[in-house]
């Protein structure tokens, strides 16, 4: 099934066996496409002597651990089409894991993001509150895993961006609160 085809599935509407029917088949062939394309991932994969005809199932593909992102480079794309790198929120003086997205790869989280969104939202955009640190935001090629950047696209007007909610100026609060009378609204804190 192509990424296009899973789009048009409504969320949270498949029962528990067609899902994971999908989550296998899905996980089945990236870990076919990431075993050709990266060739540490090949490596780990045949360390564990993992071969493709073991997988009946997701649970039978071999899951890493989150460390490797931190100590590897584990890309399967080009470094020169790499046009985003998502990272960890690392502790002061850890590493922080990297994953590296490639523009058709960044382009259908962004679609997956707005498809879960809207059905809860529906998909008329709204006002939102953004809280985040400014450092976070700095890089708009490195960017943290915890923003995702598709939400601020699902805003009709964003009022802020402030390490701290309460260092928003009485004047932006009054301003939000107004336009927002009576309709709903997203807030969206990243600080946690």
């Amino acid at each position: 099934m192509v990424f296009e085809e899973l789009l048009r599935i409504s969320p949270y509407s498949l029962n528990k066996t067609e899902k994971e029917k999908l989550l296998t088949d899905r996980l089945s062939e990236l870990t076919r496409y990431h075993r050709r394309n990266c060739p540490e991932y090949a490596d780990i994969l045949n360390m564990l002597s993992f071969g493709e005809q073991e997988t009946g199932s997701y649970k039978d593909l071999p899951f890493l651990p989150v460390r490797l992102f931190k100590e590897l480079t584990l890309r399967s794309v080009p470094a020169g089409e790499i046009i985003k790198t998502m990272t960890s929120s690392g502790t002061t003086g850890q590493r922080v894991s990297q994953i590296y997205l490639d523009r058709a790869t960044a382009s259908n989280q962004q679609k997956a993001m707005v498809k879960i969104v809207n059905a809860f939202t529906g998909s008329s955009r709204m006002p939102m509150i953004i809280a985040d640190c400014p450092s976070v935001v700095k890089d708009r090629k490195k960017f943290s895993a915890r923003e995702f950047w598709g939400f601020p696209s699902l805003a009709q007007r964003r009022y802020m961006r402030s390490t701290m909610i309460w260092n928003l100026t009485q004047r932006v609060w009054k301003r939000f609160w107004i336009s927002t009378r009576g309709r709903r609204f997203c807030f969206l804190d990243l600080l946690i």
